[in-house]
């Protein structure tokens, strides 16, 4: 649904282990802005789901830019005990970043997160709490998040962004 909305969405694949994976995204962000230097309307903006969700965190932080943030997976390493993932590769994710940079979209009805724990975190923070999204946020609510992505998109230019390490 997102690159039907916006034809110029980047998604990667990620390796379990994000001390792969973050360097990984970072490099494709960076050539990827590399390529459109000339192109004042480039922007970035990141978009996770679950686990996804925590990368965008991770990378808002790192890039200090907006990031759109659905159901995300806020403490992984513990999450992703479930899954059978090995507990040194689980021990590298730390506890999620918040980025004052995004909008959350938690979902009423998410059978896999429970964000009660993280309730007062969020509740901080801009936070839509959406009535009958679960866990995959693949039903009509998604508009929201792609009404949201084209608010963001008309307000910002790629100057928004900055290599990863950069300080504003």
């Amino acid at each position: 649904m997102l690159k039907t909305a916006f034809p110029e969405t980047y998604a990667w694949d990620i390796n379990i282990d994000p001390s792969i994976s973050l360097p990984y995204f970072e490099r494709n962000v960076n050539d990827v802005l590399a390529g459109r230097a000339q192109n004042a309307e480039a922007v970035v903006i990141y978009v996770g789901t679950s686990l996804g969700g925590w990368y965008a965190a991770e990378l808002s932080s790192s890039f200090h830019v907006d990031a759109v943030i659905i159901n995300p997976s806020w403490n992984p390493s513990e999450a992703l005990k479930k899954y059978g993932v090995p507990e040194d590769i689980r021990l590298k994710y730390t506890p999620m970043k918040w980025p004052r940079r995004a909008k959350y979209f938690i979902g009423k009805n998410d059978e896999v997160i429970d964000f009660e724990p993280v309730r007062s975190i969020l509740e901080e923070l801009d936070t839509d709490w959406v009535d009958n999204a679960g866990h995959r946020f693949n039903g009509p609510e998604f508009q929201k998040v792609i009404e949201h992505i084209d608010i963001l998109c008309r307000g910002h230019t790629r100057d928004n962004h900055r290599k990863a390490g950069d300080t504003e």
